[in-house]
């Protein structure tokens, strides 16, 4: 793992200090108990001032008010801020509707508008159980209520569909009889994602780096040629990997 950090932290282009702010929250993926990484990678990456704050287990409805709370209170990104969000899971698992889920995502997406902060969602598998997600012939595929939510909130926000394909990569789980949550090696992935995908959304290039850096990178990883594949997709490191 040391070997792998060592390498991307070699392979990441330094950007000049940006003056807009990244607020980071949502569950366990941008927590810091599984990803306690995400902050310094995101920051290193961009060179924006990155704001973390995730609750393992925290569902939609939670983090709704726990914005709202938050703006009522005063909260003030500034100009040009960006929120990422990964959340919904949990509420897969627990049996709330996805009319729900939908109506508490549009209400977050509604609130960052009117704060003029643009938001990037990182959306959850379209499962109902933990069993669903630890089943490894179970197809995993983003849920539909994130493409729903992404025609709602227009230009002010991007869905990014990454989780269900993270999650099938066997070397980047956390352990063998966990495949929802990743280890190092797949929250690297996960964050260096989301740092092109801010880029993209505040009209930035995405990094993209060469075929022998994707080589060594996935190798530093332990993943085979089709896993690393994805992954440098994922990333945007190569533009003729083909799984």
């Amino acid at each position: 793992m040391k070997k792998l950090l060592f390498i991307i932290t070699l392979l990441i282009s330094f950007n000049s200090p940006a003056s807009y702010n990244v607020l980071i929250t949502g569950d366990s993926w941008t927590a810091g108990s599984f990803n306690p990484q995400m902050r310094e990678q995101i920051n290193s990456h961009l060179g924006v001032h990155v704001i973390a704050s995730s609750v393992d287990g925290e569902s939609s409805l939670e983090l709704d008010k726990s914005l709202d709370d938050s703006f009522s209170a005063g909260l003030n990104l500034g100009d040009g801020a960006v929120m990422v969000i990964n959340v919904g899971g949990i509420d897969f698992i627990t049996g709330v509707s996805r009319d729900q889920t939908l109506a508490n995502l549009k209400s977050i997406v509604d609130r960052n508008i009117k704060n003029k902060v643009l938001t990037i969602i990182s959306g959850a598998p379209d499962v109902i159980s933990v069993d669903d997600a630890n089943d490894k012939s179970y197809p995993l595929k983003l849920d539909p209520i994130y493409t729903q939510l992404k025609s709602y909130g227009g230009g002010w926000i991007e869905v990014v569909d990454v989780m269900s394909k993270l999650m099938r990569i066997t070397p980047f789980q956390i352990s063998p009889g966990d495949s929802v949550h990743l280890n190092a090696n797949g929250y690297l992935v996960f964050n260096l994602v989301l740092a092109n995908k801010i880029m993209e959304l505040k009209g930035l290039p995405p990094t993209h780096f060469s075929w022998v850096d994707v080589v060594s990178w996935y190798t530093a990883a332990g993943l085979n040629d089709h896993d690393g594949c994805i992954a440098a997709q994922l990333v945007e490191m190569s533009y003729g990997c083909i799984p």
